[in-house]
């Protein structure tokens, strides 16, 4: 039996073309909260922010293999964030926004799937990023797992296949991080 696990970090993220992508929202952020209800998608859950290493993030737009996107770096504080903003690195440790604008909000996807045989199982993880007042973003992390789904014909988990496979599925756990703009 074969197992092979794909993280993906953007479901488009190695496509070509792009939009040179832009936002408002574009700055460094404290976390001013951080929640998860880890059993639906309902409602917030408690507070997890006393247990995570990060306390800020930036946004910023980014093209990676010819793919536009706006990127959510999460950073342990703000000089962390002003240090990676300086590296030409495009760092993948947060949120990725390939589609959307400022008004209606920013969505991207984060994608985990492996292989047993011929058959790929994994979760969907939805991305939004709005702007609920100046000066501010919310980001809501929303993952489903998906059904089974054959694997690709070299015996590997698509990641739009993956997409298609979570349609449907109850949503599992919900993820929200709050930002105040600093700089």
């Amino acid at each position: 039996m074969r197992a092979t696990i794909l993280a993906v970090i953007a479901a488009s993220a190695i496509g070509c073309g792009g939009d040179g992508l832009s936002t408002d929202f574009e700055g460094t952020y404290t976390i001013a909260t951080w929640t998860e209800n880890s059993t639906s998608c309902d409602a917030e859950g408690p507070s997890i922010q006393a247990q995570q290493s990060d306390t800020a993030f930036y946004i910023e737009p980014a093209s990676f293999f010819g793919q536009d996107f706006i990127n959510g770096v999460r950073c342990t504080d703000l000089a962390d964030c002003q240090m990676m903003q300086a590296d030409s690195t495009i760092y993948f440790n947060g949120w990725t926004f390939e589609d959307g604008s400022d008004a209606q909000g920013w969505t991207g996807a984060t994608v985990f799937a492996a292989t047993s045989g011929s058959e790929c199982t994994g979760a969907y993880i939805k991305h939004t990023l709005t702007g609920p007042t100046a000066g501010s973003v919310r980001i809501e992390s929303r993952t489903q797992m998906t059904a089974p789904f054959p694997t690709d014909k070299d015996g590997f988990c698509d990641t739009k296949d993956a997409e298609v496979a979570a349609q449907g599925m109850p949503c599992v756990k919900l993820e929200v991080v709050t930002g105040t703009l600093v700089e």
